[in-house]
């Protein structure tokens, strides 16, 4: 590891962020932490200062942050993004792969394999889990694949608020997005899921034992 990393922590629940915090200042000592829960607040830091990794959850108070890794990616090529939420692996993590990030590391996972995970993170490498790379890598035609895992980002945010009992219209004005448009993910939902009905999609949910709020 490099000397003088500087670490952004991006969470907005506080207890997890100070635990990651101290994980880091226990184990790697040349690392400076700092810590935010909001993505524009994230932004303005990542303007202000030389960040040399960045460790960000998905779904935070002011945002999802699928829809900015692009973007940082774009701006500071350099950083070095580790995902740390509890989003599905099965469902989220080719996505996220395939945006060139450093890793994905789920908050279910045991102290010494996030220990593990930041030590590879730091060095420069990718940190890719045991679940993960049994998604990514199997050529073994058994190996089950997420029956979520051909829908978009965008897509699964809008799922996660139909499976919440939000209608069209109250989805519309969340996501500031024409009622339209969110007719059209909802269609193409129901699509690649093989179904029309809400009902179905929700004991797919369960079979995989996905919980809404981290759709």
């Amino acid at each position: 590891m490099n000397k003088g990393e500087k670490v952004l922590i991006v969470d907005d629940h506080a207890i997890v962020a100070r635990g990651l915090k101290y994980l880091i200042d226990l184990n790697f000592s040349n690392c400076q932490v700092f810590v935010t829960g909001e993505i524009e607040t994230m932004r303005k830091m990542l303007r202000e200062s030389h960040y040399t990794h960045l460790i960000l959850d998905i779904n935070l108070t002011d945002g999802n942050s699928l829809e900015v890794i692009p973007e940082l990616k774009k701006v500071y090529p350099s950083l070095h993004i580790l995902v740390h939420s509890m989003v599905s692996e099965e469902i989220y993590g080719k996505k996220l792969m395939q945006m060139d990030i450093s890793g994905f590391l789920s908050k279910n996972s045991s102290e010494s394999e996030i220990i593990t995970a930041l030590r590879i993170f730091f060095e420069g490498e990718t940190y890719i889990s045991k679940n993960l790379r049994k998604v990514l890598f199997s050529n073994n035609k058994e190996t089950r694949v997420s029956m979520f895992s051909d829908l978009s980002a965008m897509e699964l945010k809008v799922l996660g608020m139909m499976l919440k009992g939000g209608k069209t219209k109250e989805i519309s004005v969340s996501l500031d997005v024409a009622q339209q448009t969110i007719a059209t993910y909802k269609s193409r939902i129901f699509k690649k899921l093989g179904t029309e009905n809400v009902f179905d999609i929700k004991r797919m949910a369960e079979i995989e034992n996905l919980t809404f709020d981290n759709l």
